[in-house]
């Protein structure tokens, strides 16, 4: 993540995880800071699930709000290096290794989709963090870590984006809108099975993707649905299918991210382009202007 002049990256090393600052032209090491300890490397058995997962640092303030994999989130002011605060979303035993179903005898995996990436969210004076270790959505203050208020997590994957009233989260097949003051509940939506991470368009909206092969558009704060793009075409059977991946009838859109007047999906075999309907929206009323019996 890019902050100050500097490239902060989170490392581990022996179990130690560290916020490191590097040079953006040369890639030299600035400073390093030690932010936890793990109870399992990323080479044991206990330690690999974490492989997989997003760990990147959300920065406001000029404070480095961290993520560490273990279930420990902590606040760094990066004006002198000191350390702020730190959450504890592990279980009441502070441990953050994977417990094992009673059933089965199988190490349960940690909670929601690794290829979604979840980061803490800061919007206004809170943090928001949704930890793989933990069973609660929880906001705490930026400056103190004081927890402000906490929910179930009810099987969200990631936390998406915040308005300045309403935090916006996605589930495997909902999407909800919650109170950024109380944590209720403010609206729920089912708009189909979700296929990625979605992304912010402009301040008021909200792209989700759908397994369906269609993109959904939602209000933040009241969570009407303001745009569906159609599914794609079947033109794309004509590129070559990767091997070892099976053929697909139609594309479905992954994570998303903005670029000018596209829309980008990233899945595991392809990247596709979506247009913005604004540029077509824009010539069919320059075209009505300039003949109203068009």
């Amino acid at each position: 993540s890019p902050a100050g002049g500097m490239l902060l990256v989170l490392v581990e090393q022996r179990r130690q995880i560290d916020l490191a600052a590097l040079s953006p032209g040369s890639g030299r090491l600035l400073w390093t800071q030690p932010l936890a300890h793990g109870d399992a490397g990323l080479g044991d058995v206990r330690g690999a699930l974490r492989h997989s997962a997003a760990c990147l640092p959300s920065t406001a303030a000029g404070l480095a709000i961290c993520p560490t994999g273990t279930g420990i989130t902590v606040s760094l002011n990066l004006v002198d290096g000191t350390l702020l605060w730190a959450h504890d979303a592990r279980n009441p035993d502070h441990s953050n290794a994977p417990t094992r179903s009673r059933r089965t005898g199988l190490l349960r995996p940690p909670r929601g989709d690794s290829g979604l990436a979840n980061l803490p969210l800061v919007t206004g004076n809170q943090v928001v963090l949704l930890s793989p270790f933990s069973e609660r959505l929880a906001s705490v203050d930026l400056e103190t870590g004081r927890p402000a208020w906490s929910r179930g997590r009810e099987g969200l994957e990631y936390v998406a984006a915040a308005s300045g009233r309403t935090l916006l989260v996605v589930g495997p097949h909902q999407v909800e809108g919650i109170d950024l003051v109380t944590g209720n509940v403010s609206w729920q939506r089912r708009p189909g099975l979700v296929s990625g991470r979605g992304v912010r368009l402009g301040q008021a909206r909200y792209l989700v993707p759908l397994k369906s092969g269609r993109i959904t558009c939602l209000q933040i704060d009241t969570g009407r649905e303001v745009g569906l793009s159609l599914p794609p075409s079947h033109a794309a059977e004509t590129l070559p299918t990767p091997v070892g991946l099976p053929a697909r009838a139609r594309i479905r859109p992954g994570n998303l991210v903005v670029a000018g007047d596209w829309i980008l999906s990233l899945t595991a075999d392809r990247i596709t382009a979506y247009p913005q309907a604004r540029r077509q929206l824009a010539r069919v009323q320059a075209e009505l202007a300039a003949d109203p019996e068009n």
